[in-house]
Formats: structure tokens, sequence, C-alpha cells
């Protein structure tokens, strides 16, 4: 990115659909160095830091360098719940679900909806179901990859949602794995 009568330019780092970081800075040079620890050399978090101090580094990174950005990503949405609509409602949903077979996939939200993936990067597969929050307390859930259909095959409590997810996963979903859903195709 190149900003317009002004030199400053930017870029981010990405590794398997993971955000690492991001740098602004007037200095092309430094984005061009930065570009080839990435890339060239293949840095992790701590190489590009010390090569790059600018760079201001993504909360997703560690965890997914280190293998556990699943766990992390859960830990993010059952933190402190949220006072405002639909993020309390969700955190409700990810909370039932984080006691089953949903807590081995990845989390992540999509306006009213809790959503899963088997795939930790984004893109993100859609072959697991989806739950909506609504306003009035019911979750609507939909099946792999009809999420925008407006079919819902289930309308009921966070919990009772929750459940119905999970029997609509199929058997051979076990874990999210590192990738995106352009990896899996």
């Amino acid at each position: 990115m190149v900003a317009l009568r002004e030199r400053s330019f930017s870029v981010d780092f990405r590794d398997r659909g993971v955000q690492y970081g991001h740098v602004w800075t007037a200095d092309l040079n430094l984005i061009a160095l930065a570009i080839q620890h990435f890339v060239e050399g293949r840095a992790c978090i701590d190489e590009l830091v010390r090569a790059v101090p600018v760079i201001e580094i993504a909360s997703s990174a560690r965890p997914h360098e280190k293998g556990i950005l699943v766990d992390f990503q859960w830990d993010q949405y059952l933190g402190t719940r949220p006072s405002t609509w639909p993020e309390d409602m969700l955190y409700d949903v990810f909370v039932v679900a984080a006691r089953g077979r949903l807590r081995k996939l990845m989390p992540f939200t999509s306006l009213s909806r809790a959503c899963f993936s088997t795939t930790t990067g984004f893109p993100y597969t859609n072959d697991c179901p989806a739950i909506e929050v609504m306003r009035g307390g019911d979750c609507r859930v939909f099946c792999p990859g009809e999420m925008d259909t407006g079919n819902p095959v289930f309308t009921g409590t966070p919990r009772d949602a929750v459940a119905r997810t999970e029997t609509l996963l199929s058997s051979t979903i076990v874990a999210a794995r590192d990738g995106t859903a352009d990896d899996a195709a």
C-alpha cells in the first residue's frame, strides 16, 4: 500500500492465512528489508522483530507460530463477558461450545454468528455448521455451507443450538489444522 501526496508505505505479513504483523513507514528500504526477512529468510517473529523493530506484531502471530492458535482464539472468546449484543449472546454460545467437539475447531464470528472452521487461517472453511444468535435470545443453526441461505435447520436456546450443531458435524471432522480453505481445495 502506498499513500498519495506523502511518503508512506505499508505492508502486512501473513502466514498460512494468519496475520503476523504490519509495518507503516516512510522508508521503502525498511519495507524491502522486512519482506526479504519474512519471505526469503522465512524469519520467525523474534527474528523479524530484531531485523525490523518497527513491525507491529499481531496478537495471533505467536500462538500461530507455537501451534496453539485454536486455544488462543477460544481463550479470546471465553474471556470477559461482553455487555453488548450480539457479543454477549455469542459469548453464551462459545461457553457451551467449548465443552464439546467444537472446542477442537477454529472459532470465529461473522456478524451475529458463531462459526467454526477446520483450518486456522483465513479464508476459513465452510464445512462446519454455524450458529446465529437472535435478539430474542434464541439461536438458529445452519448446515455446513448454508449460513447465507436463510434456511436454518434448528431454532432454540444456545445450549440446544450447540448440541444440534455438534450432531451436524461430520464424523470425519476431528480438529482444525494449519492452513486455509484454499489449501484444502
